[in-house]
């Protein structure tokens, strides 16, 4: 069995989701494939099915199959991961890491040796984003293999997968030097 810990590495190892043509895939669009779940209150969008309905225009909206229950299941799973992503649970031990650790942190040149304390401060933020997602799997039982099958799938389907792309640019060591540079200078 996998080690939740190990589920960022993995991702990030996973080469084919580094790819620049995906985008997002919200929690608006996947709430759009349920028309029977009413949206979070205030959230606006497109047209829907019983909007085509209401305005008796039948002839707006392409026939498409129902979606199969393996693929509501993945875009659900992967829309909660997003919407974790974006919030409070995954930002805040993010933040809390960079108040604490931001002020060992200096702009280098290029021809200048990233320093050994930001490769072990790496480490640490690596720890504390598998923590996070740690929280993520327990609270929605889940399990890395689960949420592995999940992101395969909806990669064969060429969905978008924005969550994906969210804990690769969290995960990347360029990234969270200029995450600790840029909290450093936002702190002054």
């Amino acid at each position: 069995m996998l080690d939740p810990r190990s589920a960022v590495r993995i991702v990030t190892q996973l080469t084919a989701f580094r790819s620049p043509k995906l985008s997002h895939l919200s929690v608006e669009a996947t709430d759009a494939l349920f028309p029977s779940v009413p949206p979070p209150s205030g959230a606006t969008g497109g047209a829907t099915a019983g909007d085509a309905d209401a305005a008796g225009d039948d002839s707006a909206l392409p026939a498409r199959e129902p979606p199969s229950n393996q693929r509501v299941h993945d875009q659900f799973v992967l829309s909660r991961l997003e919407a974790f992503i974006e919030g409070a649970a995954f930002s805040q031990p993010v933040a809390t890491f960079a108040a604490e650790h931001a002020h060992k942190f200096r702009p280098i040149t290029a021809e200048e040796e990233q320093p050994l304390h930001y490769q072990e401060l790496y480490l640490a933020y690596e720890a504390v984003l598998e923590g996070a997602l740690e929280t993520f799997l327990a609270d929605h039982r889940l399990t890395v293999a689960t949420l592995l099958e999940c992101v395969r799938r909806a990669h064969e389907r060429s969905e978008p997968l924005r969550c994906v792309d969210m804990l690769l640019a969290s995960a990347e060591y360029g990234a969270f030097v200029e995450l600790m540079l840029d909290y450093k200078f936002d702190m002054h």
